[in-house]
C-alpha cells in the first residue's frame, strides 16, 4: 500500500504504540480470557513502564500511514524458556498489524526487516500461541520449526505457547 512508513519507534510514540498494543492484543485474544486475567496482563505487560523498557531495551520499528501506527515489530535478546538455544540468538518478541490493514505485505515486511537486522545470529526464536494457525503458517514460511512449548501466564490462566526456531 501507498504512502505506509516504516520506521523506528520514538520516545514520543510510546503512548500510542502502547494504545495500539492493548488494542490488537484483545481484539485478537480478549475473547479467550476471564476480565481479570486480562487486566492483570495488560497493566503488567503493557503498562507504560514495560513499553518505556522495550524502547530502551529492544529494537521497535513502526509503521504507519502517516496518521497512526497501523503495526509494528519488536525484536532483541532472546527470553524464551527453551533448554539449549543455538547461540549467539536473537528473539521476535511482538509482530502485530492491525487487522484493517492485513493482506498488504506488512507483517511480511516487518518480518523481512527483522530478519536482515539479526542475520548475525546463528538462531532466531519466538513465541506463538499454540492456536493461532495463521502465525503458524506464517511463521512457517520463514523456515521456522517448533522447537519447544511453555506455559504463558496471562493472569492465572496458561496459554499453551510454542516456541519456533530458525536456525541458521
Amino acid at each position: 500500500m501507498k504512502n505506509l512508513i516504516y520506521r523506528p519507534a520514538e520516545q514520543a510514540d510510546l503512548s500510542e504504540l502502547r494504545e495500539f498494543s492493548i488494542r490488537t492484543m484483545v481484539e485478537k485474544f480478549g475473547h479467550i480470557y476471564q476480565k481479570e486475567d486480562l487486566d492483570q496482563h495488560l497493566a503488567e505487560d503493557y503498562s507504560p513502564e514495560y513499553h518505556q523498557q522495550a524502547f530502551k531495551n529492544s529494537n521497535l520499528l513502526l509503521v504507519t500511514d502517516k496518521s497512526k501506527i497501523i503495526g509494528y515489530a519488536k525484536w532483541g535478546e532472546m527470553g524464551l524458556p527453551l533448554e539449549k538455544p543455538i547461540t549467539p540468538c536473537g528473539e521476535v518478541h511482538r509482530l502485530y498489524v492491525d487487522d484493517a490493514y492485513r493482506g498488504q505485505k506488512i507483517g511480511h515486511t516487518l518480518m523481512q526487516h527483522m530478519m536482515e537486522d539479526m542475520a548475525e545470529k546463528k538462531a532466531i526464536y519466538l513465541s506463538v500461541f499454540s492456536e493461532n494457525k495463521g502465525a503458524h503458517r506464517f511463521y512457517h514460511r520463514y523456515g521456522f520449526s517448533k522447537k519447544g512449548e511453555y506455559k504463558y501466564m496471562v493472569g492465572s490462566h496458561a496459554d499453551h505457547e510454542f516456541i519456533y526456531g530458525l536456525e541458521r
